[in-house]
């Protein structure tokens, strides 16, 4: 009988503001955040769900970091290949925001997704984001595996 991996994503916002304000932000997720593996052959290539993450957000007043970080939950989370959780940026509304790298890789660290700096238009900034996880490079027990992320917005 085959073994069947199951990789479940849970994604746990986090919006941190300094002060209370009427700047609207939201986190949603756009399909379900769940990969599973039916063959050995698909772990050798990378798993992406595309456009899986959508940040709004009107920065009118105020310059904004975001940050993300993922925690491994569950037995098995010491077996973890530390670099297999990425998130891609797969488009974005903004003109003016400050993208380091378009793929960062998820540690239980915080990363900078982007900066963005005040718009006086008072329009909402749509960024969208692909869940990817690399190809396993080590073995690692079949099973399931369960990721909490934090996606912090701190304001300027």
């Amino acid at each position: 009988m085959k073994k069947l991996l199951i990789i479940l994503l849970t994604l746990i916002p986090a919006i941190s503001k300094s002060q209370v304000s009427a700047d609207n932000i939201s986190l949603n997720t756009t399909v379900p955040l769940v990969i599973s593996y039916s063959s050995v052959d698909e772990l050798l290539s990378p798993k992406v769900l595309h456009n899986a993450i959508e940040i709004k957000l009107n920065p009118n007043k105020y310059s904004r970091n975001i940050m993300a970080h993922i925690n491994f939950t569950g037995p098995q989370q010491n077996s973890v290949p530390a670099d297999w959780v990425s998130l891609k940026l797969a488009s974005k509304t903004s003109g003016n925001s400050i993208v380091y790298k378009t793929q960062n890789t998820l540690s239980a660290s915080p990363v900078l997704l982007f900066s963005q700096p005040p718009s006086p238009s008072n329009e909402d900034l749509t960024f969208y984001y692909d869940v990817v996880l690399s190809p396993l490079n080590t073995f690692t027990n079949t099973g399931s595996f369960n990721f909490s992320g934090t996606v912090s917005i701190l304001q300027q």
